[in-house]
């Protein structure tokens, strides 16, 4: 009786160490798939963020285009504005000249106005 009393000791003791055997061959199982599962979440993650930097590259591509074409914007304002000084004191000397013109011809219709009282007063001497 001893030989099977022996043998269903370890009978007991390899089911016992095969029970826990399969448990912890679950366990692992179950460790791996939690394992898969992280890495699928990191993968979609990084695709995510793979995703947001090409946005962000697109936006800070058409921000920098927009910059330029203010800037060429901005040049063409200055250019303008330079022109349109430079018209103005074309202009004010024109008008400086022509102040002076109407100056002269202020002084000569004065000199005209004298000369024709004192050509009437000469006259006036020749009575007839």
């Amino acid at each position: 009786m001893q030989v099977i009393q022996s043998i269903q000791k370890q009978t007991a003791a390899t089911v016992s160490g095969a029970q826990s055997a399969s448990t912890a061959v679950h366990a692992g199982i179950s460790a791996v798939e939690h394992t898969g599962s992280s890495f699928e979440q990191l993968r979609t993650a990084v695709g995510q963020v793979g995703e947001i930097i090409r946005s962000v590259s697109s936006t800070v591509q058409s921000l920098s285009a927009g910059s330029q074409r203010v800037v060429q914007t901005i040049d063409a304002v200055a250019e303008v504005a330079v022109t349109g000084a430079s018209h103005s004191q074309t202009v004010a000397a024109s008008s400086e000249e022509q102040l002076a013109t109407m100056q002269e011809v202020t002084a000569a219709a004065t000199m005209l106005a004298r000369m024709a009282e004192e050509l009437q007063a000469a006259v006036g001497q020749f009575s007839i």
